[in-house]
């Protein structure tokens, strides 16, 4: 038996996998070697309160997240391997319907923005942040079907490409409005978002050109309700599992210390760039991962999925033992108070990425009702313990909060699985 296993983890699918998450980790890696060397010049350049607004309107924008996309690149992902899923594969379906439901929504969006800034008395500037980040929820949608297909296609080196070209544009931009103009926060999410516009004109020409994308205002109603019967438990799930990765953000602005907030912001950055490892790292992995939910292969789901865990759980360990210098360096010694809440923030990143792979399974199944359940139990238990841990340890209380949070995002997986699959995966595995 141990024999079996050895020989699936040195199989050619885990070969394939790890070939093409250098491929897509490529990307990031070189994003993470570029930040070794800027993120220094950034630190010099921008103060706390920087690191505060970028990241309290980074919050802004991921409520808004779900509203934008709709879940649609779910949709696509899960109907990409079903023949009778003509408009879930239709690449021109998903971006006409998105910018049809995108412009309406930019405008109830900052509607909605407006209101919440002068009811709460929030202590950042409106303008120009919140015009930044409509443009990025805007066309973020072509970045991210551009990459979902070339992961389907296993288009390693476009990936790896469009990836760098990004980094370097991003990087670029911000180090001229940052460091030459002196525009601060401002300048370096000016450079976020003009440098994903620049690549989305060309994704928009490649897709044209490929004739994948027929740009129409036309509105498929058959099609959109076919879509929203899989997508909404989805798009509610997001809005009931926003205050897990959000309320803390937005609980600590109204503590009032914007230094610590800037610490705490810049911590959770730094763990940020780790975690994109884990993101990309699994990108490799899910294509497959969905192929064998759907052949129900579980001993091979089960070593391919084991295996990227102790992958991501080794790369935490080796950060926290290295977090003091690396914090030291990437903030030019000047924010080492950043490196306690790096420390626990990438361990809740860890846990994050280990629980998300439930919600593949479920998606991979058409139970994304279960999806729905979980996120609504996270959503309240988050609540609970973010206002509990801010109240007691304010800053340092929040980070701990995450820990705890995503322990239980596990653990609430593991049970709904086990509740709804029990029974027909001990039949499946005995028929294995």
């Amino acid at each position: 038996m141990m024999i079996n296993k050895l020989h699936y983890l040195f199989s050619p699918l885990i070969r394939k996998n790890l070939i093409t998450s250098f491929w897509y980790f490529g990307g990031s890696f070189a994003g993470m070697l570029i930040a070794i060397f800027t993120q220094p010049v950034f630190s010099r350049h921008l103060d706390p309160w920087d690191f505060a607004v970028m990241g309290y309107f980074a919050t802004i924008q991921g409520f808004f997240m779900p509203m934008f996309s709709l879940n649609f690149t779910t949709y696509y992902l899960t109907s990409y391997w079903d023949k009778n899923e003509s408009a879930g594969r239709n690449l021109s379906f998903h971006l006409n319907t998105l910018n049809l439901a995108n412009t309406v929504v930019a405008g109830f969006a900052m509607l909605i923005i407006t209101i919440y800034f002068k009811l709460a008395s929030v202590a950042f500037p409106l303008f120009p942040f919140a015009i930044l980040i409509l443009i990025n929820l805007f066309i973020e949608k072509f970045k991210a079907y551009y990459l979902l297909n070339c992961r389907m296609k296993k288009l390693g080196p476009s990936y790896f490409l469009f990836t760098i070209l990004h980094v370097i544009l991003n990087t670029g931009l911000g180090l001229l409005f940052v460091v030459k103009y002196g525009w601060g926060a401002e300048g370096r999410m000016l450079g976020q978002t003009l440098s994903v516009l620049l690549l989305v004109i060309f994704v928009i020409s490649a897709f044209i050109k490929g004739r994948n994308y027929i740009p129409s205002i036309q509105v498929r109603i058959t099609d959109i309700r076919k879509a929203l019967r899989f997508c909404w438990p989805l798009i509610l799930g997001s809005y009931l599992y926003f205050p897990v990765s959000n309320l803390d953000k937005l609980l600590l602005e109204r503590v009032g210390n914007v230094e610590e907030f800037g610490y705490y912001n810049l911590g959770s950055s730094m763990a940020g760039y780790f975690s994109t490892f884990f993101i990309t790292l699994y990108m490799a992995f899910e294509p497959d991962l969905y192929k064998l939910t759907s052949q129900r292969r579980i001993k091979e789901y089960f070593f391919l999925g084991f295996f990227y865990v102790i992958i991501i759980t080794s790369v935490t360990a080796i950060a926290i033992i290295f977090s003091k210098g690396i914090i030291a360096y990437l903030t030019s010694n000047r924010y080492p108070e950043a490196a306690v809440y790096f420390n626990i923030v990438i361990v809740s990143m860890c846990l994050y990425n280990i629980g998300d792979m439930f919600q593949q399974v479920f998606n991979s199944l058409n139970k994304t009702k279960l999806v729905l359940v979980r996120n609504a139990m996270m959503g309240l238990i988050s609540i609970i313990l973010y206002i509990f841990f801010i109240e007691k340890m304010e800053y340092l209380g929040a980070a701990w909060a995450k820990v705890v949070i995503f322990s239980f995002y596990i653990l609430l997986g593991l049970f709904l699985f086990l509740k709804q699959f029990l029974g027909k995966l001990a039949i499946i595995i005995r028929k294995g």
